[in-house]
């Protein structure tokens, strides 16, 4: 609706509320190898995990709970025309950003070579595109072949150009929802990048994704007080 994809009145918004989701990949490494039989969710998020042939595996929500939920102020759908089950009371947190700034508190070389050594894993599976609730475009730039901005192979630098375009397109849209960390096989750390842009689109900008459908996209508008410095001190 914000990218003009779709005509509001077209569309009948649910809103369900969420305490969150389990991250599958953190139950499967506090199962250090045992195979599963089932599993059940208790009340406060707790799990417990029947082991095949094993005793039963106990974790709790924190241990869980995938990253992003750990930071949601938004348990209730803020947009929506028809809201489905009991409201969960709202709390307005902080982000924690600590991991964005340490990564910021490092030369642009060490974070050039931090965010190659963590892409160079990347296999091009586009796991993370498809994942994506943002990423709707129908030709992607990563294969276009008219122009060919870049090859589809894994050389470092095409997958490096790949994930940097992809990034880069998810400012001011990034609603933080980790789909692409949770899909992805090779357990690239692709949510400190993306919360990169989340950080500078709140600072320079002061927007959130995903909050008002009626509050213009920061990169398509344009206000009196908006921050020039980058111009004069890149």
């Amino acid at each position: 609706v914000k990218e003009k994809q779709v005509p509001r009145e077209n569309l009948l918004i649910l809103g369900v509320p969420c305490r969150g989701i389990v991250d599958l990949k953190k139950v499967e490494a506090a199962l250090d190898g045992n195979e599963p039989a089932d599993g059940e969710i208790a009340e406060d998020g707790a799990i417990t995990v029947h082991i095949e042939g094993g005793e039963d595996i106990k974790l709790g929500r924190d241990e869980v709970l995938a990253d992003p939920c750990k930071d949601c102020s938004y348990p209730n759908a803020p947009v929506s025309d028809i809201r489905v089950g009991e409201e969960i009371p709202e709390e307005q947190r902080q982000p924690d950003f600590r991991e964005i700034e340490d990564f910021e508190g490092k030369s642009p070389q060490e974070r050039w070579d931090a965010f190659a050594a963590e892409i160079s894993r990347c296999i091009r599976c586009y796991a993370c595109r498809q994942a994506c609730p943002n990423c709707y475009c129908s030709v992607c730039f990563a294969e276009q072949t008219q122009p060919k901005w870049i090859g589809v192979g894994t050389d470092l630098p095409d997958v490096m150009i790949y994930h940097l375009g992809r990034i880069f397109h998810q400012a001011g849209r990034c609603v933080e929802c980790g789909a692409c960390v949770r899909a992805c096989p090779m357990n690239i750390d692709l949510r400190l990048f993306t919360r990169k842009m989340v950080k500078d689109v709140r600072e320079l900008f002061g927007y959130e994704a995903g909050i008002s459908i009626e509050e213009p996209l920061p990169l398509c508008a344009f206000k009196m007080e908006d921050d020039e410095s980058f111009i004069t001190e890149p």
